[in-house]
């Protein structure tokens, strides 16, 4: 239960959380002839071979699919729109151990870092093992010391994405995982997510950082049960690595939700984050810009009990890596 400026508005939500399901879960039946959500067409299960992951197996998903999108939507979302938000989220998604497709560990290559985070760790520790190679420091010169550890810049103009593509993903993702019948209030959505049109302004986002023990992803979305649309009529809540997202999807039919999306959704945020994540500092994100962009990020490394920094150096042949330890 929502209460805002003394109007009462209820939701109610489908949560997909990996720690609950053991299985596969499709949304869908996966053995019928059905039309997809995506593009419209009803297609036999010739066109549904592959199996469409409902949030991008990029991001740590394993259990949730989508029964109803056709190998064709299913390929152009991998090639849109899927590298866009992995590079978004690449660094927090290399610190949470979130392996690429095959399995390898995620290694983030920056203008002047390379980075990686394994659970193999060469020094016999239970510890996980974060790597990273400054390019640009010279010979005897640190970055700047905190208390606990280090800060520096990292560079990560070199792997670009397009803002606006981000937000689609994250659309794509709770279009994915709402009953069918639900989508055809989002038919505009589904057609700025698919085609060429770029939207001038999008409501804003609410993000927070987390300490989090896990690294699946995990959606939460809360549908308005009730005709009061001055409220938006979608609104989710999800997690990648220990990034905390609150976004609604624009364009929803409703006319009301047409003209006043934005102010809806501070509303509903707002209210949402004092009534239930206190403990969670959010801060207003806009991803509506259409253009390829990159970001610096700042990074603080705090060292824990029991964690030990080690310098690595070339070797003569350039080949290895010589530590400390074995120096």
């Amino acid at each position: 239960m929502e209460t805002i400026e003394d109007k009462t508005v209820t939701y109610k939500y489908l949560c997909y959380d990996h720690s609950k399901f053991t299985e596969k879960i499709f949304n869908g039946n996966p053995n019928a002839t059905k039309r997809c959500r995506f593009c419209g067409k009803t297609l036999d299960s010739s066109h549904y071979t592959k199996e469409a992951h409902a949030i991008s197996v990029s991001l740590g998903n394993t259990k949730f699919f989508c029964a109803d999108e056709c190998d064709s939507c299913n390929a152009w979302f991998g090639r849109f729109l899927e590298s866009d938000v992995v590079n978004f989220f690449q660094v927090f998604l290399s610190l949470y151990r979130i392996t690429k497709r095959n399995g390898d560990d995620r290694v983030i290559a920056g203008r002047n870092f390379d980075m990686t985070m394994s659970d193999k760790n060469e020094f016999l520790s239970d510890l996980p093992l974060l790597k990273i190679h400054m390019r640009d420091w010279k010979e005897g010169e640190l970055p700047v010391t905190t208390e606990n550890g280090y800060r520096t810049e990292l560079d990560l103009t070199n792997k670009t994405f397009v803002p606006q593509n981000v937000y689609k993903a994250l659309c794509k993702y709770a279009l994915s995982l709402m009953p069918h019948s639900v989508t055809t209030r989002f038919q505009p959505t589904i057609d700025w997510i698919k085609g060429n049109k770029i939207a001038t302004e999008l409501p804003t986002l609410k993000m927070a950082f987390i300490d989090r023990g896990r690294n699946d992803p995990f959606i939460k979305l809360h549908f308005r049960d009730s005709d009061e649309n001055t409220f938006p009529f979608c609104i989710v809540s999800m997690i990648i690595a220990n990034c905390h997202i609150l976004y609604t999807l624009p364009f929803c039919m409703e006319k009301s939700e047409e003209i006043n999306t934005k102010e809806q959704f501070k509303l509903f945020a707002d209210t949402y984050i004092k009534e239930s994540e206190t403990s969670r500092v959010f801060e207003t994100v806009d991803f509506s810009n259409s253009n390829r962009t990159g970001f610096k990020v700042d990074l603080d490394l705090k060292f824990e009990n029991g964690a030990t920094m080690y310098k690595m150096q070339k070797s003569d042949d350039g080949k290895s890596w010589i530590t400390s330890k074995n120096q």
